[in-house]
């Protein structure tokens, strides 16, 4: 059909759709992930998982256009329909005023999870391992794995409280405590995602494993704001009343009762 472009998504288009050289080598949270991009069963022992991912990569299995709700296919159609440069990621300070309450439909319209793998393992393997600044060169372990599994870990065990957040023409600015595993202590964490294209731009927590801006708090906040996704605002009618509510009072029995004085 003349004039008509078809929407193909490309292992470069989806964060964690790509797996290069031998896939044994490959941890299982990268194997899932590779295989839900392709609208695959992610679950399963590793063997399983591996035969899988062999099978198909021989038959040139194409990426599942409604990964991550089809919001990777969306924002692939909108940059075909438009010649906008791509963002650039500068040095942003977060507000000191204007916060609210968090709201689902505070929410980019295209984050999704694939942002947050994209944050927390496809954007550090450029880094030295000076720069990680970690004491270790094991990857796969601590800065993609860990961050995931904690995070989440951390978000079922209701952790993460208090999210704000602080919407500007660029950037949607996020904020909340998380509370640290096993001890008496809690971090503000922060995260600024892009208003247009979803993607995490920056991150903060002042604990000490956050060197990267990738650490479990910091998944933590952003696993928060995943589940959230197309969740609407509770109406005013579900929340609870706030009108006609008197003093407390004990009920007494009609003999028991005293309504004033006799008046003959």
């Amino acid at each position: 059909m003349p004039g008509v472009t078809i929407v193909h998504l490309t292992e470069d288009d989806v964060p964690g759709a790509k797996l290069g050289g031998d896939i044994e080598q490959y941890t299982n949270v990268l194997l899932k992930r590779w295989l839900q991009c392709r609208g695959l069963k992610s679950t399963g022992k590793r063997d399983e998982l591996l035969k899988r991912c062999k099978d198909a990569i021989s038959c040139k299995k194409e990426i599942d256009p409604a990964i991550d709700n089809g919001k990777w296919y969306d924002k692939k159609c909108q940059d075909l329909k438009s010649s906008a440069a791509n963002l650039t990621r500068d040095c942003h300070i977060l507000p000191i005023t204007g916060w609210e309450p968090f709201h689902p439909d505070k929410l980019p319209q295209l984050f999704n999870y694939g942002n947050i793998f994209h944050w927390l393992v496809e954007s550090l393997p450029n880094l030295s391992v000076e720069e990680k600044d970690t004491g270790t060169v094991n990857n796969n372990d601590v800065v993609t794995e860990k961050p995931l599994r904690r995070g989440r870990q951390y978000v079922s065990s209701g952790f993460v409280s208090d999210i704000n957040v602080k919407v500007n023409s660029k950037l949607v600015h996020f904020k909340a405590i998380v509370r640290a595993s096993m001890k008496n202590t809690s971090y503000t964490v922060t995260s600024s995602l892009s208003v247009v294209s979803g993607a995490v731009r920056d991150a903060s927590c002042h604990c000490k494993a956050s060197s990267l801006s990738r650490c479990s708090h910091v998944a933590a906040l952003l696993l928060s704001l995943s589940d959230c996704v197309g969740k609407q605002s509770p109406a005013c009618t579900d929340l609870p009343c706030k009108w006609k509510k008197g003093k407390k009072s004990t009920p007494t029995t009609i003999n028991d009762a005293v309504y004033g004085q006799d008046m003959n």
